[in-house]
């Protein structure tokens, strides 16, 4: 498609007057103007044209003020073929009509509808399609390399015109709605009837469990009734074999020895009671015995002597061993004495020959010039030398006498270590068990253990014959108590046998009693368990089971269903594998290749810059890689204008790769240095080789730069006009 022209009348800010665009093939023509001037609406026009659409609602592309006669005519060429679209829109004469011309043919289908799919076929373009590859805007393509991945893919999803995937996906997400509504109304249905189904067995299981539990509880409520009676019986028997008179005189004789035996015994405590515990105090005895025989062992005179002995034996060793310390740091060094007498003869030797230089050989030591005797003489170079040797000579005389004397002195010192050496007794390090301190309290404890010992053994003494006396008392007493065993006591009290006359009688009652109480516990247990109840509670349970079976058999089918629904969400979605990851990950390479393409027109260096699946970047300068944010921020945008005119050139070889028609959006309007607008130019004009281009911006000093270029501005009425075209 080659745009010819566009006649634009009462649209948007556009007045009654007809304003007409021209277009030629392979050039470029510039529209400025301020902001709000009227520029872009006439981009608008050619999408509303040709697809009916807007940004604002229908009835507002109609001019506010005129408010009717709104009108825009779009011509150009297909091929060989001239078509013409006119869309009305509150148009006195022809209303909303949308009319279609071919080579001045009116071609146009009677419903406006019919009319739209017309226009598509002829254009072979969606109006996103027309919109994202014909149409370059700073707002369609944002910083792309600023944004994250996830936003990355949107702005992808915006230019390849794959938003209608989403519109898929919501289309769906109301498809699925009332089958997944459905779904979780069935389960919960079936959840309640579930609930219903396990509430019934457990009443059944708590009704059998409590009535098991109550039967037990009466049959043994029972078997202890009956085993009353039978006691109640027993006991009768033998009130009837009783002879109350002689179980009384048995109680009356059991009860004389008793309370006897009982005030004899009382008397016994208490006298046992004074026995000492002769046991405990000779334990205490040869605690105290075997403490003295083992501090006894020891001798603290002699353990004191032997202490201080190794004192003194210890005190002289130390002394020794500081007095040969001090004595070794008396020891005078004669190295440094002997060492400076080496550097006396070699410096001597080096002397002798230096003399020996300047005699025979008459050459200078220090400067190896030839010297003549006048010189010599003058410089007193022997003089000097033979001063220097005799000074060394007597230097090293003295230094004999100093060794000399350093010697003798060590000598001297090295004996006295040495006599000190060899009488010096060596004392090894010794630990007594015991300090003299100890020792003495020894002694006071061994005094005083031997007092205590004494005095316990006469206490023990006196207290075994105090118990002696003691048991004698005892044994007197044991004399008085009474044979027990020869003496039979009743079995009854005597309460019991002296109201045994009317007891018969009462047991009887008590029997009658318990005979009427398993009566009616028999009777209890047959009303407790009811079969009839039983069976209705499972007649329910059965009717809630077959329930149960058609919802389960209702959420089998519709699962069937969301199971393919939940297929195509997946298609539908972000997600791996889905439509758009697919469709993504195949224009990937070409994405590369045309990123690669733009990316050096805007940089001198060996940049290359790749995309992988995840719309991830990898940034390389000479095969070395670097992070985008490590570039300026004039480079940064170098680099989204590579990224932009790479999108959208991919975008138009997909969809419109036969409209030679680009439109740029104040483009040029970003914040550009003067090296990056030329380059961003330098792309345009190449464009313009074979495109039809026009350039929207607000800066009216770009106009200089363009032969072809139309100037916007609105009148004091409002209305958009040409002040300035070439």
């Amino acid at each position: 498609m080659n745009p010819i022209s566009i006649t634009i009348k009462n649209y948007k800010s556009y007045g009654d007057n007809e304003t007409e665009v021209e277009f030629e093939n392979n050039t470029i023509k510039l529209i400025v103007g301020n902001s709000g001037s009227g520029k872009t609406a006439i981009i608008d026009a050619i999408l509303w044209n040709l697809y009916g659409k807007s940004l604002c609602n229908i009835d507002e592309v109609v001019n506010r003020n005129t408010k009717k006669n709104c009108k825009v005519d779009f011509t150009f060429k297909i091929g060989s073929d001239v078509f013409s679209i006119i869309r009305y829109r509150k148009h006195d004469e022809y209303g909303n009509k949308l009319l279609i011309f071919k080579n001045n043919k009116n071609i146009s289908p009677t419903k406006i509808t019919d009319a739209q799919y017309m226009i598509q076929d002829i254009v072979g373009m969606t109006y996103e399609s027309m919109s994202s590859s014909v149409i370059l805007s700073s707002e369609l393509y944002s910083p792309f390399l600023r944004e994250k991945e996830t936003a990355r893919l949107k702005i992808l999803e915006g230019i390849l015109s794959l938003k209608v995937v989403n519109k898929w996906n919501d289309a769906l997400k109301k498809i699925k709605k009332p089958y997944d509504d459905k779904i979780n109304d069935l389960n919960t249905k079936g959840q309640n009837l579930h609930f219903g189904i396990q509430t019934i067995d457990n009443n059944i299981k708590t009704y059998k469990d409590e009535s098991v539990k109550t039967l037990n509880k009466l049959k043994k409520e029972k078997e202890e009734l009956e085993q009353k009676i039978v006691d109640y019986k027993n006991e009768m028997n033998e009130l009837s074999n009783l002879n109350i008179e002689r179980e009384l005189e048995k109680n009356k004789n059991f009860k004389t020895v008793f309370e006897n035996n009982k005030k004899i015994n009382e008397k016994i405590e208490d006298e046992r009671k004074k026995i000492y515990d002769i046991d405990s105090m000779l334990l205490e005895l040869s605690n105290k015995k075997n403490e003295l025989e083992k501090i006894d062992k020891i001798d603290p005179e002699t353990y004191i002597q032997e202490i201080e002995e190794y004192r003194v034996k210890k005190q002289a060793y130390e002394n020794a061993k500081a007095k040969i310390d001090s004595l070794k740091s008396t020891i005078k060094n004669k190295d440094y004495l002997i060492n400076e007498q080496k550097n006396n003869l070699s410096k001597i030797n080096k002397i002798i020959k230096e003399k020996e230089s300047i005699e025979h050989d008459l050459i200078c030591p220090t400067c190896k010039q030839q010297i003549t005797e006048e010189i010599n003489k003058n410089l007193n170079l022997l003089g000097q030398r033979e001063e220097t040797l005799k000074t060394l000579k007597e230097r090293n005389i003295e230094i004999d006498k100093e060794v000399e004397k350093i010697e003798e002195n060590n000598n001297i010192v090295l004996q006295q270590i040495s006599d000190l050496s060899n009488n010096i007794e060596i004392v090894e390090e010794k630990t007594f068990e015991y300090s003299p301190e100890q020792l003495k309290e020894i002694n006071k404890r061994k005094n005083s253990l031997k007092n205590e010992i004494s005095i316990m053994e006469n206490d023990i003494i006196q207290k075994e014959k105090w118990n002696k006396d003691i048991n004698e008392r005892i044994n007197a007493e044991k004399k008085n108590l009474l044979n027990e065993d020869g003496v039979e006591r009743s079995k009854y009290s005597d309460e019991y046998l002296l109201e045994s006359g009317d007891k018969e009688a009462v047991l009887k009652e008590k029997i009658k009693e318990c005979e009427n109480d398993i009566k009616s516990k028999n009777q209890q247990a047959q009303s407790i368990y009811s079969k009839g109840y039983i069976d209705e509670l499972n007649s329910k349970k059965k009717k809630l089971q077959d329930a149960l079976k058609k919802i389960n058999d209702q959420i089998g089918q519709n699962e069937y269903i969301n199971k393919h629904q939940n297929f195509l969400s997946k298609l539908f979605s972000n997600k791996e594998f889905s439509i758009k990851k697919k469709m993504v990950e195949k224009i990937i390479n070409e994405f590369n290749k045309k990123v690669n393409h733009y990316v050096p027109i805007f940089f001198d260096s060996n940049i290359y810059i790749k995309f992988d699946k995840n719309l991830s970047e990898t940034i390389t300068i000479d095969g070395q890689e670097v992070g985008f944010n490590t570039f300026s921020s004039g480079e940064k945008t170098r680099f989204e204008f590579a990224v932009a005119f790479s999108l959208f050139m991919m975008v138009k070889s997909f969809f419109s790769s036969n409209v030679n028609f680009i439109i740029f959006d104040e483009i040029l309007d970003i914040n550009l240095d003067e090296e990056s607008l030329e380059k961003v130019l330098g792309v345009v004009n190449s464009l313009g080789e074979n495109n039809s281009i026009i350039i929207i911006s607000h800066k009216t000093e770009l106009k200089d730069r363009f032969t072809n270029h139309i100037v916007v501005s609105k009148d004091k009425n409002g209305y958009s006009k040409f002040v300035e075209a070439a």
